[in-house]
């Protein structure tokens, strides 16, 4: 793919580590163009109200190489979008602080509803299996289900959207070349093929405390209305509600059982106003969705002889990954491989913890 003179000096502007929303405008503002901004960075740097820390000042002084970046995303699929051009979502342009650009895999698809399911990362089972469900019927609704591609409620929205054939956006906290988790590799592959992998940071760029609030007011902003099911009060996924309120997103919190920790963040947020998520058809009468159809029941495919193996040893007691590989002698990456197909067919579910259970139904009885 090939970009303009201007693109890639606000890829190259963009991608300096410590230049954010902030600083790049304000360099781009006074020089009139991320060409001109680019060239003049560090002596421009030293006119900003709050000077940048040296380490970022060095960095500008060093301008890198324009091609830099657009050589790594061919190298990995992937492309860039910019802020007022094509390809770039709509509503996350109205935000305060939209990025300048975006890089993305797969179609990003725009929708009028678009759900943002946000929770914990060690949730309960219960939980996780309200986020999978209603993201199921989300997407069968019409719905795109955006989350962060986090461990816990991420994957289980991501696994119910994909499970449902549906479409699904995961933000990333870190450059587009890079997974995280590892773990979800084989998710993060087929929800490039249903939907979109999209980031603000540079490729190559590492996971950071700081990326994770970036990528929250995008996975807020991308949405028409955020969700959370299972976080404590002071969480990530509070953050991210707390951007979806700025934004003047509707929000919606499923209510939990009253003594669990990871129910005082939906509990505070319905004390304030947030819409309960009670079951499906509450949530789809809340996006101004109709019915959802419910789910495709097609015969589970027979499973080959590694997945005979893994529903052997779950069907002993719920597994970690490492439980599973040791077990069975096989790769983490073929576990993974498995494990995510099998998941999204039903057969087997993700819990708490990175493990995975066994769902005892009429097509994988022994």
């Amino acid at each position: 793919m090939s970009y303009t003179n201007e693109q890639l000096a606000i890829m190259a502007l963009y991608g300096i580590p410590g230049v954010g929303v902030r600083i790049f405008r304000a360099l781009v503002g006074m020089a009139g163009s991320a060409q001109a901004a680019l060239e003049n960075a560090a002596e421009l740097a030293l006119q900003l109200k709050t000077k940048p820390p040296q380490a970022v000042l060095d960095d500008l002084a060093k301008p890198p190489r324009l091609n830099a970046i657009p050589e790594a995303l061919e190298k990995c699929g992937a492309r860039a979008v910019f802020l007022g051009g094509e390809g770039y979502p709509q509503r996350l342009s109205e935000i305060d602080d939209p990025p300048p650009l975006l890089y993305v895999k797969g179609a990003l698809p725009e929708s009028s509803a678009m759900l943002a399911v946000v929770g914990s990362r060690a949730g309960t089972r219960a939980g996780l299996e309200a986020a999978k469900k209603l993201s199921e019927a989300a997407v069968l609704a019409g719905a795109v289900v955006v989350s962060g591609g986090a461990r816990g409620v991420d994957t289980a929205a991501h696994m119910g959207a994909l499970s449902a054939c549906g479409r699904t956006v995961a933000v990333l906290p870190c450059g587009i070349n890079a997974c995280y988790p590892q773990e979800n590799a084989e998710l993060f592959r087929r929800i490039e093929e249903k939907g979109a992998i999209v980031t603000e940071c540079a490729p190559g760029a590492p996971v950071l405390k700081g990326n994770f609030h970036l990528r929250n007011r995008i996975i807020s902003g991308l949405a028409t209305a955020v969700m959370v099911v299972e976080a404590e009060e002071k969480s990530g996924a509070m953050i991210t509600m707390g951007f979806a309120a700025a934004q003047g997103r509707p929000l919606l919190a499923v209510p939990g059982a009253i003594m669990s920790p990871f129910a005082q963040g939906p509990h505070s947020l319905l004390k304030k106003g947030a819409a309960p998520v009670y079951d499906a058809e509450t949530l789809l009468k809340i996006l101004g969705l109709g019915t959802s159809p419910g789910a495709p029941k097609t015969p589970h495919r027979p499973p080959d002889e590694t997945e005979q193996a893994i529903l052997a040893l779950l069907r002993r007691g719920d597994q970690s990954l490492n439980d599973i590989v040791t077990e069975l002698g096989i790769s983490a990456q073929g576990a993974t491989v498995k494990l995510t197909g099998m998941t999204l067919d039903g057969i087997i579910t993700v819990l708490p913890g990175n493990r995975y259970g066994f769902i005892y139904d009429s097509q994988t009885q022994p």
